[in-house]
């Protein structure tokens, strides 16, 4: 989680991946859509590019010079259920009182989805309680977990 947090865990760096998986790419439609300051932009998205989460990609509109778009790789979109999971906390723990910004719905159903915890069999967990955690290489349990007992 701590190697996670060193390139991500900066508040205008989960703003820009948030942008970049509702699908904006353009740097000036990311800056107006966050209202962020232009070496910030420049910055976080320079570091995404760095770490391998985003890749730059030449684009040229009719009579403008060339410019990027900045795209995720695949590395940056498996990031996408961290921000899923920490939006829906935010809706259960810290309601908006505008309503929810986003919801996820599945294409050809149109019922919302949701994140959970879900054995390698197909059960679904329903909390804490039912897990713990093991480190390598001795595989021990660690004492304390939250949620057991």
């Amino acid at each position: 989680m701590v190697r996670t947090l060193e390139i991500i865990g900066e508040y205008w760096t989960m703003l820009v991946l948030r942008e970049a998986f509702y699908g904006v790419q353009r740097f000036e439609e990311m800056r107006f859509h966050l209202g962020v300051a232009r070496n910030i932009l420049t910055d976080r998205l320079s570091r995404l590019v760095e770490h391998g989460l985003m890749e730059r990609v030449p684009y040229r509109e009719v009579g403008q010079r060339t410019r990027m778009e900045y795209k995720l790789t695949r590395k940056g979109a498996a990031l996408f259920p961290t921000l899923i999971a920490m939006s829906q906390w935010a809706e259960r723990h810290l309601p908006n009182p505008k309503g929810r910004p986003l919801e996820l719905r599945h294409r050809e159903t149109g019922q919302l989805v949701r994140l959970e915890f879900v054995r390698e069999d197909g059960m679904r967990l329903e909390g804490l309680r039912e897990l713990e955690a093991v480190y390598w290489p001795d595989r021990e349990p660690r004492s304390g977990v939250a949620g057991k007992g």
